[in-house]
């Protein structure tokens, strides 16, 4: 299996405007519990990354999610769906560093496929004007990122480990542009 840490800005032709260009989020879900699925319900009691991911797909304009774990105590927290992960269809961005006031994780987010399907991609995205920063897939039988439908994804300071699907799969046509 081959690591590669990626910068990867995605430029699209249905981009209506530069990934640069964001509005400020409207919401922040914070995930703090590394189980999958969860009770189904992103709030402070806990949030899972599969709720957060459902939570922000159901509120419109651009939301964040930020890791928030308990990460001092051992193993460190890794999240390991289930199953496959929701396809992001509302625009996000996902922290996986981003500490907040009440503390956070200084560890990155780390996903692992294992338990998620043969061919289950790790983090799916058809919203587009999206960015992923910070987080660590792993294990996944297909993409670690899969980018679907529109642009202006910015894909950025992750750790994808490759398994048999790839790091990041673009639709055919589209070439996506390293970030300097």
């Amino acid at each position: 299996a081959a690591v590669i840490f990626i910068t990867l800005l995605s430029l699209f032709a249905s981009s209506s405007a530069p990934a640069a260009v964001r509005a400020a989020p409207s919401v922040t879900f914070r995930v703090t519990s590394d189980d999958d699925p969860g009770n189904g319900v992103c709030d402070t009691t806990e949030c899972t990354l599969r709720e957060a991911i459902n939570a922000a797909n159901a509120s419109p304009g651009l939301d964040t999610i930020v890791w928030d774990v308990n990460c001092l105590d051992l193993p460190i927290p890794v999240v390991v769906p289930r199953s496959p992960l929701p396809t992001i269809t509302d625009p996000v961005i996902i922290d996986g560093s981003a500490p907040w006031p009440g503390g956070g994780c200084p560890i990155p987010m780390s996903i692992s496929g294992g338990a998620a399907g043969f061919s289950a991609n790790g983090l799916r995205l058809s919203a587009g004007q999206s960015t992923i920063r910070k987080v660590s897939i792993y294990n996944f039988g297909g993409a670690g990122i899969r980018l679907e439908t529109n642009g202006g994804n910015v894909i950025t300071d992750n750790a994808i480990f490759e398994k048999r699907g790839g790091a990041i799969a673009v639709p055919a046509g589209q070439r996506p542009q390293r970030e300097i």
